[in-house]
This record gives structure tokens, sequence and C-alpha cells, in this order.
């Protein structure tokens, strides 16, 4: 059922997603900020229902990156652990040490 809210949530934020990109943030910064959007949107403090929502509203204000953006918009064709691995994966790629997102998604971060 997560996996389904996520892409839900993601195939959503799609076309908002598409049209917002500035490469002047780097991947590592626009990742940094979906690793984090959890705490820093408020869903930390929300019900799990409503978490993925708001980090997806908050990515689309916040996430300018267009490589960033992608990664996050892809989890809209993953479901559970397989989006948990993409976003951890991306976020090593950044050089990341962790992604607090990753937890909320349901996997070890």
């Amino acid at each position: 059922m997560r996996g389904m809210r996520w892409h839900r949530v993601a195939v959503a934020a799609l076309g908002v997603l598409a049209g917002c990109h500035d490469d002047a943030q780097s991947f590592r910064e626009g990742m940094a900020l979906i690793c984090a959007a959890e705490t820093a949107s408020g869903a930390a403090h929300a019900s799990p229902a409503a978490r993925a929502r708001i980090v997806a509203d908050w990515v689309k204000v916040h996430v300018h990156n267009h490589a960033a953006l992608t990664v996050f918009e892809e989890l809209g064709q993953l479901s559970g652990p397989d989006g948990a691995d993409h976003i951890a994966a991306a976020a090593s790629r950044a050089g990341l040490a962790a992604c607090p997102l990753v937890a909320m998604m349901g996997a070890p971060p």
C-alpha cells in the first residue's frame, strides 16, 4: 500500500515538476533537499497517510535540479523497497552519506 501511495503522489507531481528545473542547483544540492524533505516539509509530524503528499508538495517547490527531480519522479514507477533503494542509490551517487527520506519510505536508512 505504501508503494501505491508513492506511485500516485509521484505521478501527480510529474507534470508540475517537469516544468520546474534549474541546473544552477547541483544534483547533490537537489538530492540533499529530497533526502531532508520529510523533516523540512513538516511531514515528520503529519499522519502517515499525509506524509507522501506533503513531501511531494515540498519537493516541487524547493528542488530545481533536473536530474534530482527526475530521480524523485521515477518513484512513481517503483514500489516499496525498490523506491527506497532508488532514492538511496541516487543519494549515494550525489555523495551523501545518509538519506533520511529512505527511512520514511520503510527501508533501512
